[in-house]
């Protein structure tokens, strides 16, 4: 577990850090740094770090933030080296520390796990309703019934799945099994079992577990181990920051995207400030990527807004695609999702 500081953190609770958040701001004081924060509603507001990428009782209680503070201590230090310094090969264990850290941290993975569980849920409660002799889910039951190796099939079947809907797919298997009226039992049972989970909650709850822990940080960066990082800077006020955490890119995809699994990315793109930008490639290189093209796709990829230091008419031309591709995976991504963790082996 990691070390809980004596005192209690604030209600407001962050999911984007402060420390990041200062690489998009203006100096005002000793203390004070301001961003202009860019909302899916048109909204668009000047306001101290402290007041954006935040929600009361984020994490549910006051422990977990006050673990963060512990190694936003370290991390804060080294983005800030960044920023003002070169990189050098003795950092990447920081880095892809930091950078594993944040790809679980935010407000917009939660609210995407929600979106997934809640659309794989629906297209379950199709598949159960519509099930008869002989359909897919029908074999894949009586497969799990009569297989000496049930408990093992349940596992695999249920590791296909987000964490999310595994319970309610282990207590559907669980109560089909024993069932001697199969298709009739699972029609009956669907729609109950179904609104028992709260899908908010368990995500929550996944998140703040994965959170608060050490040992999962670094078994997260060692997915990081095939990157090599390096700094591109650009001008002043080229970048902005959405609301997630670092973008990947796969070897021949033009879009940016949400970085839920590694396989497959050659390529992780990280603002951290309005002018530098991290970058890990698994092969190298030195091209330096558009910063338009870094700025639309982060804009789309946001749940909710993006921060930037300026409000200029460019950066206000980025508000209409708030949110034009912040899905996690599309709606027929889920339904095929659902049919194969449903398939008979």
């Amino acid at each position: 577990m990691l070390h809980k500081p004596h005192g209690n953190a604030a209600a407001r609770q962050h999911f984007l850090p402060r420390f990041l958040l200062r690489g998009f701001s203006v100096r005002q004081g000793k203390k004070q740094h301001y961003v202009y924060e860019f909302r899916g509603n048109g909204v668009v507001r000047r306001g101290e770090v402290g007041t954006v990428g935040f929600q009361r009782r984020f994490y549910g209680s006051d422990d977990l933030e006050s673990s963060l503070a512990v190694l936003e201590s370290s991390y804060a230090s080294l983005i800030q080296t960044l920023r003002t310094s070169s990189l050098d090969s003795t950092m990447k264990p920081q880095i892809d520390e930091f950078v594993s850290h944040l790809l679980v941290r935010t407000n917009n993975l939660r609210k995407g796990l929600v979106q997934m569980g809640r659309a794989m849920i629906e297209g379950m409660a199709e598949q159960f309703e519509r099930v008869e002799p002989g359909s897919v889910l029908h074999g894949t039951m009586r497969q799990v019934a009569h297989s000496a190796e049930s408990r093992a099939t349940i596992k695999r079947e249920t590791e296909k799945l987000p964490v999310a809907v595994r319970p309610l797919y282990q207590q559907m298997v669980q109560e089909l099994i024993n069932s001697p009226l199969l298709v009739e039992q699972l029609r009956a049972i669907s729609r109950q079992a179904i609104g028992m989970i709260d899908i908010p909650k368990a995500v929550r709850d996944a998140q703040v577990q994965i959170l608060d822990g050490e040992s999962s940080i670094q078994k997260r960066a060692e997915l990081l181990q095939p990157f090599t990082w390096r700094i591109v800077e650009y001008e002043p006020n080229a970048l902005v920051l959405g609301d997630h955490g670092p973008l990947g890119q796969e070897n021949a995809q033009i879009y940016l995207r949400h970085l839920i699994m590694m396989e497959g990315i050659a390529t992780i793109y990280l603002p951290i400030s309005h002018q530098r930008l991290l970058v890990g490639a698994r092969n190298g290189g030195s091209v330096k990527p558009d910063p338009e093209y870094l700025n639309v796709n982060s804009v789309e990829l946001s749940q909710e807004f993006f921060v930037a230091r300026t409000d200029s008419t460019k950066v206000r031309g980025y508000l209409p695609s708030i949110g034009k591709r912040c899905m996690l995976y599309e709606p027929q991504e889920i339904r095929d999702l659902v049919e194969e963790g449903l398939k008979p082996e």
